[in-house]
């Protein structure tokens, strides 16, 4: 109980789920701390130590952070300036303070969003990593962008996902627009592409 996670297996496909809950230290800052460190893991000498009761370690929790630290990041970076953005959350909290004869409470609760708000971006977004591929559609085509200074992609494509790739260059379906993107015709012929390094 002092991991604040459910697993659940799913019947259509029978894959575990990690449900995660008492998520107050991550999203709201816990006992009133705007600046609580947001992020439980990414560090395997964290056993038995950071943000653990009682010294207890949860190979499941914390394996997962270790895994996807970027995916977990970028999720909460996108929940924090829209879901829970300071403007998307005041008519919210003004409801729950006249509900309670509370109204005098909003500037103060909000002044907390606020800095919280605040805080979680500046921690979070020096550690996001630039996305190693874009992928966007314009007029039908397929429009691939990547990283100024990447030039180790290879470009393949196949008829079905389960055939076998083949280099596409230039003037194969696809127009190299600058040296950061292609765009990719697609037809019935090849329908499928991928980028590899």
């Amino acid at each position: 109980m002092f991991q604040n996670h459910f697993l659940y297996r799913k019947a259509e496909d029978n894959k575990w789920c990690m449900l995660p809950w008492d998520m107050d230290n991550t999203l709201g800052g816990a006992f009133g701390q705007w600046n609580a460190n947001p992020f439980r893991g990414a560090e395997e000498r964290r056993v038995g130590n950071v943000g653990n009761r009682s010294g207890w370690w949860n190979r499941i929790k914390d394996s997962f952070f270790i895994a996807y630290e970027q995916e977990f990041l970028s999720m909460f970076h996108q929940l924090n300036n829209t879901v829970h953005s300071p403007e998307n959350l005041r008519p919210v909290i003004q409801a729950i303070a006249a509900e309670g004869g509370r109204s005098g409470n909003v500037n103060s609760l909000m002044n907390h969003i606020q800095r919280r708000h605040d805080y979680l971006n500046s921690f979070i977004e020096p550690r996001l990593s630039p996305p190693l591929l874009a992928l966007s559609l314009d007029a039908g085509n397929i429009v691939l962008q990547w990283p100024e200074g990447r030039t180790d992609f290879d470009l393949e494509a196949s008829a079905s996902l389960f055939g076998p790739w083949r280099s596409v260059t230039e003037g194969q379906h696809v127009r190299q627009d600058t040296p950061t993107s292609y765009t990719v015709l697609p037809n019935q012929a090849q329908s499928f592409f991928r980028l590899s390094r």
